[in-house]
């Protein structure tokens, strides 16, 4: 107790600064290191639908836009899976791209028709025209990518656009035209 005591008294403030310093990082090492990720905090997947096993008795197929409006890329095609009715405000669909550039950053995206009811639903503008981009994906090696997802939208009728956009240019790579569907 004596050699703890000459210790303490030969410290000046700057070193039990330090010492508390030093003790912190131990402290907050091993609680981010040794505590199970099962408490750690983990925000949820963002519109991701993990359970792959509903029915979507639909397809649609995605085309390459034209180049007097878009930014098409050869050989490059996808489709959409989905149901016409839905009954719990939510739009489970299945999303699969293929030939687009690899590694590179895509933005799936609902945009109204202007004449149509269900494009005053769609909170973001761009013109006369609602829109929803709902996911921004990357691509594979190969330049594919195939993703569920879950949509929370307000019950209507609609008839929509289906966009995929590349963020840097914002223009459209893939499309259609008749993505119609209801939500009860």
């Amino acid at each position: 107790m004596e050699n703890f005591r000459i210790i303490y008294n030969n410290l000046n403030y700057s070193h039990i600064n330090m010492l508390l310093l030093i003790f912190l990082f131990i402290i907050s090492f091993a609680l981010t290191t040794f505590i199970p990720n099962s408490f750690a905090f983990k925000p949820p997947p963002i519109n991701h639908k993990t359970d792959h096993s509903e029915n979507l008795t639909e397809k649609i197929e995605l085309i390459p836009a034209p180049k007097s409006w878009g930014l098409p890329i050869k050989d490059s095609s996808g489709y959409i899976s989905y149901k016409k009715v839905y009954n719990d405000k939510k739009m489970n669909i299945k999303v699969k791209i293929l030939g687009l550039l690899p590694l590179h950053s895509y933005v799936f995206s609902i945009n109204g028709k202007h004449w149509h009811k269900s494009n005053n639903i769609l909170s973001q503008r761009y013109g006369n025209e609602g829109y929803f981009d709902f996911a921004q994906v990357m691509t594979d090696n190969e330049g594919n990518c195939e993703k569920y997802f879950s949509l929370n939208l307000p019950a209507d009728n609609y008839n929509v656009k289906f966009l995929v956009k590349d963020p840097k240019s914002w223009k459209v790579v893939l499309y259609n035209d008749f993505f119609i569907f209801t939500i009860k």
